[in-house]
């Protein structure tokens, strides 16, 4: 009798473990995969709906280059972003200590800039991407969903890494990553962090940093912040005059004028 009972439990024991593995099975498979792509889907319908809130404005940034021995040893280069939506940017360079400092950080706005007029070669979307949930993390206090970048083809603005999606909001916080493709036979070991935070109702990327082996000059870092936003109003902007700038050269697909109102200082908000 007692065989019979020990048998008994043994056999509801041995049904309980294989359900368990069962489930473990289904959640692992199927029931993973419909997450990613519910999170991604909705992921890709927050930007899209962020970009349509985007209304015309101006940030102040600063740029600093150093290495990392050596962080108290900075060139510095300051410039004025414009934006007018749906896709105008143009900026100005207004302070710099000059040299390759200046032509590096010249050459970066040259390319946001075009970005911008075609958002969909950088963009975080299945056309670009393979996504895979590896996990959940808190960035700003916020819970957020860790979504493994893979590219679908090799390019200098796809990057391989992780994004950080709000859990909330499914806007994107943070992304760290290399380039899927060489930027420059000067660079190696590219490594790039982006963060992004709302600023007058709209989701920008407010600070990057990026770290590289320079051939002949070792590692540097570039780190780029947002200091000031200043939003600028549709019906003013043709009789706003122009800000002084240090030099002469100005990059634009086509001219923009601003009005300067009130402003939105954040500097105290942005991470190291």
């Amino acid at each position: 009798m007692r065989t019979l009972q020990y048998l008994g439990k043994l056999r509801n024991l041995q049904v309980f473990v294989c359900a368990v593995s069962m489930l473990i099975a289904w959640s692992a498979g199927p029931a993973a995969a419909q997450d990613v792509t519910t999170i991604v889907s909705n992921m890709v319908q927050a930007q899209r709906a962020n970009r349509a809130q985007h209304t015309a404005y101006e940030v102040t940034r600063n740029y600093q280059v150093f290495k990392p021995e050596n962080p108290n040893s900075t060139s510095k280069v300051v410039a004025e972003v414009d934006f007018l939506p749906p896709g105008a940017k143009s900026f100005k360079i207004t302070q710099s200590t000059g040299g390759m400092v200046e032509h590096v950080v010249r050459k970066s706005l040259e390319h946001e800039v075009e970005l911008t007029q075609d958002p969909s070669e950088s963009e975080y979307t299945p056309a670009n991407y393979d996504f895979t949930l590896v996990g959940r993390d808190v960035v700003d206090g916020s819970q957020c969903y860790v979504l493994q970048l893979k590219p679908k083809h090799d390019s200098k603005d796809l990057l391989n890494g992780n994004a950080w999606v709000d859990a909330k909001t499914f806007l994107i916080r943070k992304v760290e990553g290399s380039p899927s493709k060489s930027l420059s036979f000067w660079l190696k070991d590219v490594r790039l962090t982006f963060r992004y935070q709302d600023v007058d109702g709209m989701w920008l990327r407010t600070s990057s940093q990026a770290s590289a082996h320079v051939r002949f000059s070792g590692e540097m870092d570039l780190i780029s912040r947002d200091v000031q936003f200043k939003s600028l109003q549709d019906n003013d902007l043709a009789t706003a005059a122009p800000s002084p700038v240090l030099r002469a050269t100005h990059y634009s697909p086509r001219n923009t004028a601003r009005r300067n109102t009130a402003t939105n200082n954040f500097r105290d908000q942005q991470q190291p």
